[in-house]
């Protein structure tokens, strides 16, 4: 999707999004890409998000740590739904 941000939601567990209507009508906006486990480590979570302009943090459930933001210099933003 050439132009539109990429978006990953890295943690989707138990699922909230993918039920809520708002996956769909999010991929009409942005290159999503969608994970419904929750990463089992930092790194995990790196690479997940590593090539993210966005991230979306279901329910805080992921850590942002400095490191996190460090190895991921292209997100610009950070979204948290509860």
């Amino acid at each position: 999707m050439l132009g539109f941000p990429k978006v990953v939601i890295p943690d989707d567990w138990p699922p909230v999004m993918a039920v809520s209507g708002g996956l769909r009508r999010l991929r009409e906006f942005a290159d999503v890409q969608y994970f419904e486990t929750l990463p089992g480590s930092e790194e995990q979570l790196v690479e997940r998000i590593h090539k993210a302009d966005v991230a979306i943090n279901i329910r805080a459930s992921s850590k942002f740590t400095e490191e996190v933001f460090r190895q991921c210099s292209r997100l610009r933003l950070v979204d948290r739904k509860s």
